[in-house]
């Protein structure tokens, strides 16, 4: 998986939009559950459709951070 910002710094309660790669693996297509969370809490989920055989496939990510200052963002991906 990776991740990249569009446009610039995190600002709270403002729109930030992320792309992140998923890399499929071969097989069936398939569904899996893209999760964001901050410092441990749950931000942002959403369902993504792999196509069968899938190389990679970029998935539009938005949410918005409601406080300022250092946070730890993790992405995780389960089947959905």
């Amino acid at each position: 998986m990776r991740v990249g910002q569009s446009g610039g710094g995190l600002v709270p309660g403002s729109e930030t939009r992320l792309q992140v790669m998923l890399r499929g693996a071969p097989g069936p297509a398939r569904k899996v559950k893209l999760s964001l969370t901050e410092e441990g809490k749950e931000v942002h989920s959403q369902d993504v459709a792999i196509p069968q055989d899938a190389g990679e496939v970029q998935v539009p990510v938005a949410f918005r951070p409601q406080e300022a200052g250092l946070k730890l963002y993790l992405f995780h991906v389960a089947p959905a």
